[in-house]
């Protein structure tokens, strides 16, 4: 949604060349640095019992979390397109609320009782793949910030967001429960109350965090934040696996206690790898 916020406004210049040249390049050399290190570091550590052709479609599929910047790429490619839609109010409109509803159809429609297989059928005839997908939250981004929702729908997506976040909570642990293991069905980024869960957060800071007055010291601490901060996800998957083979994982204590604290570890070990990474001439940025 931040992307699309940028990449879709006009009067930002962005031709196939720029994006390719300078953004995708940038993604790809990201990619395949750390998905390489995420293999070797499996390798090392005993944890890939895989020949070396199924680490290649490891490293080249970009297991958690690197599938984002496969996605990504493909949403920076289809931009001038994207950009298109973005000039007229209704139809980008119309290409979000179908990206919506196919995208629920698609997540929700094959579970429906009686229906599920018919719904499933219709699906893989039809190959309806225009809208869906992350292009949706590509738009969106660039919609809430050009056209701000109405007051009243505002607070009716803050009053919404924690019942929409124990939906979510409630129904992977009863799913989960239920099939006896790890379900995530409910919290996937495609499902309308995820959606909507995003609109709201988004919203909050487009709308009300951005109006906030911020001393200089405090725009110096975010913009140093926005400067670590795709660094930290690309070394995260690394540092998150060694964490919690020394134990500190999600279930050491009550999860209320122990997940923050984890969070926390993960986030300032990852901060001081970024630093250190970025201090090295040449390719420390490029790579982080």
């Amino acid at each position: 949604m931040i992307s699309g916020r940028f990449f879709l406004a006009p009067q930002k210049t962005i031709t196939p060349q720029i994006m390719i040249r300078k953004y995708i390049k940038r993604l790809m050399i990201a990619f395949i640095t750390w998905s390489a290190a995420l293999q070797i570091y499996y390798i090392l550590c005993g944890l890939n019992t895989l020949n070396w052709k199924g680490i290649f479609i490891e490293f080249a599929i970009g297991r958690y979390p690197y599938w984002y910047l496969w996605m990504l790429m493909g949403l920076y490619l289809i931009t001038p397109f994207l950009r298109m839609i973005a000039t007229d109010k209704k139809t980008m409109e119309m290409y979000i609320v179908l990206s919506f509803i196919f995208n629920a159809i698609v997540k929700i429609g094959p579970y429906i009782p009686g229906f599920g297989s018919a719904i499933t059928a219709v699906l893989s005839e039809s190959e309806f793949h225009f809208v869906l997908g992350f292009s949706g939250y590509f738009l969106l981004g660039y919609y809430l910030h050009e056209y701000p929702l109405p007051d009243r729908i505002e607070r009716s997506l803050y009053i919404a967001l924690p019942i929409l976040l124990v939906f979510a909570c409630v129904g992977t642990t009863l799913q989960s429960r239920a099939i006896g293991e790890n379900e995530d069905f409910f919290s996937t980024y495609l499902m309308p109350n995820v959606t909507l869960e995003a609109v709201a957060i988004y919203t909050f800071f487009t709308k009300r965090v951005a109006k906030i007055d911020f001393t200089s010291r405090l725009r110096n601490f975010f913009s140093k934040g926005a400067e670590y901060s795709f660094g930290i996800y690309l070394v995260h998957p690394i540092v998150n696996n060694i964490v919690g083979r020394v134990g500190l994982t999600s279930t050491f204590t009550t999860p209320f206690v122990a997940v923050p604290v984890a969070t926390i570890v993960v986030c300032l070990i990852c901060i001081l790898i970024v630093y250190v990474i970025r201090k090295i001439p040449c390719i420390g940025k490029m790579i982080t």
